[in-house]
């Protein structure tokens, strides 16, 4: 909406995307090259699994895992060679994600374009625009602006500009990182500094969206020591105190960079934006070029060389991770507003959320958690409650038709739009009214969603499944003369196989996750692990994920990711609990005997015992 918006503003011949190159990166270069020479696909996955894809193939090489691949296999070995030559190259031409060119004149008397399908592109790198005298914007979606809307459209007489800033629920829910499914703040970063910096005013949450970036972890601990009192607020000089005051003396915004040049240098504001449009774009060389005016009018107006310096060393160091207020003021209302929807309407919240995340099977299983821990019951998909959103019918919650993996979208609307001349009465009511609309396949994976278990268990409706589509068929033909025939009925499968259909179906437990078939007294659920701090508990989980490290001793350990049927947490086992184990591994179940501990926001257990279950 908004490229249409400009491209009928300014005319569509002066408006285009950007084009940008995707490159032959450490991972791709080698799956591309390994498809050319037919490298066995479950060999080429393993040693994938070993390659990180943040550093290059060489550096990859100090990596004995890697080693060990290449000397095992000479294909692998040969695949390396030619990847390493390849790797950095351009792969192929793309779009830019988000960037937009905009100019006055028509661009193709400027720049060379680029047609892919009905589309132009600019025929030149981004990067090379700016200098051109091109306009270059990035429009950027926030999926963040949509949960926001989908609920406020679900309150009456509710309006956001209304909602206090200073809402003590919300700043407690920040403090002790609650912060699952807030923009900006749901990241493990985030999580780990909240409970140390305790927001508690607007001004704290700008300055966290600022100081979490990579660069000022310094800067960050400083703010939260003059926060707390337990250090002393300096302002490098008393001129500097209301540029800084808001922030403890800390330089956090290219604002206040602005400010400082201006105020100490006698700079003009243009002059300052300059500085600033350096540090944004890291440009160092620019920055040094400036250094000699801000110092030369700063001793002009009677302030100590050493001050001077100090301060603009500082600003040369804040290059690499300046923020510009204006920017992290935004980010900290959309998350305030969507922390205040958490606090005061937490059903609402977590449904839009849940819509927002359709696919991403981890995601809709934390946010579901979420809804558990809070005594919600959660409902496989349902003939007859299921829309193709999360729905609420009599205080249960019912996952859509398309959460169901690999079902097409238009099977779910078939069945709500045939579901609108009234529920269905039984299976062979469904069967008749549905029949030529769904095949058997999409059938068989509704059945192992559970979507009919309100009439039979799944083995009867699996068993029985050709005598309804065939009731279906006759039923279109002879109508009311089609006689129900009878059906065999059998008990259901065991839970190992209700287990297997629910993760085939969703990606996750829903209903039959294995710790909620243990019935043992004493035994703690995820949800309780705040209330049981440094208490010694047991628990009943399974294993959802293994990462074994070694210790400065070189003995093995490892931290696992478990769940039950409510969350997940993690489960720190030590050299002396590990090395009495057989090998561990996904989705084992287990009992483990142990100590809660909290370390920053996070509670998990210190193993002191585990068995197999």
């Amino acid at each position: 909406e908004v490229i249409n918006y400009v491209k009928e503003k300014y005319g569509s011949s002066c408006v285009a995307g950007g084009m940008t190159y995707a490159t032959l990166k450490t991972r791709l270069v080698l799956r591309d090259v390994g498809k050319i020479l037919k490298i066995d696909e479950h060999l080429l996955n393993k040693f994938l699994k070993e390659v990180n894809r943040d550093i290059t193939l060489e550096k990859n090489l100090l990596n004995p895992q890697i080693k060990e691949y290449l000397k095992r296999y000479r294909e692998l070995s040969k695949l390396y060679e030619i990847s390493l030559k390849l790797e950095g190259l351009k792969r192929n031409i793309s779009t830019h994600a988000a960037g937009v060119v905009i100019a006055s004149v028509n661009l193709d008397e400027i720049i060379p374009m680029y047609k892919k399908k009905d589309v132009y592109l600019t025929g030149c790198g981004m990067e090379y625009l700016e200098d051109l005298g091109l306009l270059k914007m990035d429009f950027l979606a926030l999926k963040n602006l949509s949960t926001i809307a989908k609920i406020i459209n679900n309150i009456e007489n509710f309006s956001l500009r209304e909602i206090p800033l200073d809402d003590r629920a919300v700043y407690k829910l920040f403090s002790e990182a609650e912060t699952e499914g807030i923009f900006q703040f749901e990241t493990n970063a985030f999580k780990n500094i909240l409970p140390k910096l305790k927001p508690n005013c607007f001004e704290d949450l700008i300055a966290a969206v600022a100081l979490i970036r990579p660069g000022p972890s310094k800067e960050l601990e400083t703010y939260i020591k003059r926060k707390e009192g337990l250090e002393k607020v300096s302002y490098y000089h008393e001129d500097l105190k209301e540029i800084l005051k808001e922030t403890y003396g800390v330089i956090i915004y290219q604002e206040q960079v602005i400010n400082i040049l201006v105020k100490m240098a006698s700079f003009s504001f243009a002059e300052a934006d300059n500085v600033r449009y350096a540090m944004a774009k890291k440009k160092s060389d620019l920055l040094l070029k400036w250094k000699d005016k801000f110092v030369s009018n700063a001793l002009k107006n009677g302030y100590d060389i050493n001050l001077i310096n100090n301060i603009y060393n500082h600003i040369l160091s804040f290059a690499s991770y300046g923020f510009n207020k204006a920017h992290s003021v935004s980010y900290a209302l959309v998350s305030y507003q969507m922390a205040y929807l958490k606090v005061h309407y937490p059903h609402l919240f977590i449904f839009s959320l849940l819509d927002n995340v359709i696919g991403s099977s981890e995601k809709i299983k934390i946010y579901l958690g979420e809804l558990k821990k809070n005594g919600q019951r959660i409902e496989n998909v349902n003939i007859n409650y299921s829309e193709l959103d999360f729905v609420i019918h009599e205080k249960k919650v019912y996952l859509p038709f398309k959460v169901i993996k690999n079902l097409k979208r238009e099977i779910g609307e078939e069945i709500v739009k045939e579901r609108a001349n009234g529920s269905f009465q039984s299976v062979f009511d469904f069967f008749k009214r549905m029949s030529g609309k769904i095949t058997k396949s999409e059938y068989v994976m509704l059945i192992k969603a559970g979507a009919f278990k309100d009439f039979y268990n799944m083995q009867t409706m699996m068993n029985n499944l050709d005598m309804f589509i065939n009731y279906g068929l006759l039923y279109k033909d002879l109508g009311e003369y089609a006689l129900i025939p009878e059906i065999e009925k059998t008990n259901e499968y065991p839970k190992e196989i209700l287990r297997e259909f629910e993760i085939l179906s969703y990606g996750f437990f829903v209903t039959n996750h294995p710790a909620s078939q243990i019935v043992a007294q004493n035994v703690m659920k995820s949800d309780k692990l705040q209330t049981n701090v440094f208490k010694n508990i047991q628990c009943y989980v399974m294993i959802e994920d293994v990462k074994k490290i070694k210790t400065k001793k070189n003995e093995d350990m490892a931290f696992l990711r478990v769940s039950d049927e409510i969350g997940n947490f993690e489960v720190t086992v030590f050299p002396n609990i590990y090395k009495s184990l057989t090998k561990l591994k996904n989705n084992d179940m287990i009992r483990v005997w142990g100590k809660v501990v909290k370390r920053y926001d996070k509670y998990n257990v210190v193993a002191t015992k585990i068995e197999k279950v």
